[in-house]
């Protein structure tokens, strides 16, 4: 088996077993078994569990790349969407404590464009003058919070809401501060379901 293909099922694999059981309760004897492998072997690609999680959360913040600038309504809900998509993937890192500060390094230079994003759109006539800084980080603080709280219930398997319908509520929250120009470029590129 070639080394990037044998690495790609590691690392498919950890994380499969770190969500399910979260990483503190998968030995890597456990994880060389679901492999397939010896111990050995899998300690000769990654010589710790830590350098595993760093190596399956590079994948992850690919994924969320703080790039190009968001330029459209489009752009920002791709971002939020993209957000979504990762912490499901990656659940047992955004859920575990141990990863806060790697979280937070991460998390800051995607909130910075997210931010960069709501000024230029701001500049551009799609939301309100006054969709103030002070505002935009209120709310896009709120909306990481309930990014998790949303994880959260979608992995208990209880009344989750769907990922489309959560992105709307994101749109329900920034309506106020579209200006008319904001309304309709929602409703000719975001458009479904329309804001009420």
């Amino acid at each position: 088996m070639a080394i990037a293909h044998q690495q790609e099922k590691i690392l498919e694999t950890a994380r499969t077993l770190y969500n399910e059981k979260g990483p503190s309760a998968v030995s890597m004897r456990e994880l060389a078994e679901a492999c397939g492998m010896a111990v050995g072997n899998l300690t000769y690609y990654y010589h710790r569990k830590e350098d595993l999680i760093r190596a399956i959360m590079q994948d992850a913040f690919i994924t969320t790349k703080p790039e190009p600038p968001i330029h459209t309504l489009a752009d920002l809900n791709d971002q939020f969407s993209r957000m979504l998509d990762t912490i499901v993937r990656y659940a047992f890192y955004f859920l575990d404590d141990t990863f806060l500060q790697d979280q937070k390094d991460h998390n800051s230079a995607i909130q910075l464009r997210i931010l960069e994003g709501f000024e230029f759109l701001r500049a551009e006539g799609i939301f309100c003058s006054s969709f103030s800084r002070e505002i935009q980080q209120q709310i896009l603080s709120m909306l990481l919070l309930t990014h998790l709280s949303w994880l959260r219930l979608k992995l208990r398997g209880g009344r989750s809401i769907p990922k489309d319908e959560f992105l709307r509520r994101h749109w329900l929250i920034l309506r106020p501060y579209l200006t008319d120009r904001g309304r309709a470029e929602y409703e000719n590129t975001l458009k479904d379901p329309p804001l009420i």
